[in-house]
């Protein structure tokens, strides 16, 4: 069956205060769930510590991220290709986790985040 690329946008804008935090996104029920896909994502920092952050999609960590600079990192891309079977049709999770700070002042942006994958047609 031939295959093409297709894409879902996870968020344009999210901010994150609290780690742990997750949000649901679409795919479409022809994805082909053994193949590889392409997460990319921009993410701005705001924190006063060192910070791991972890994202995860529907349980399985694809990302991991130290951060120790303890100053406001300026907005960066990021791409990672997530291995076969992770996504599955219809609602998957993004969630974010990691440790770090606690303060008012510490926030992580997620935006324009977009998950690339292949569909069969």
């Amino acid at each position: 069956m031939p295959r093409i690329a297709d894409y879902t946008i996870i968020a344009d804008a999210w901010v994150v205060k609290t780690t742990g935090e997750s949000i649901e996104f679409q795919v479409p029920d022809n994805v082909n769930v053994g193949a590889r896909s392409i997460l990319g994502f921009m993410i701005d920092v705001n924190n006063n510590g060192e910070l791991d952050i972890k994202i995860r999609l529907n349980g399985t960590q694809v990302w991991n991220w130290h951060y120790s600079d303890f100053s406001r990192l300026p907005v960066r891309y990021f791409q990672e290709v997530i291995g076969g079977g992770v996504l599955k049709p219809g609602t998957n999770v993004f969630r974010l986790t990691g440790d770090g700070p606690t303060d008012d002042k510490f926030f992580i942006q997620i935006s324009d985040a977009v998950l690339w994958m292949q569909v069969d047609v």
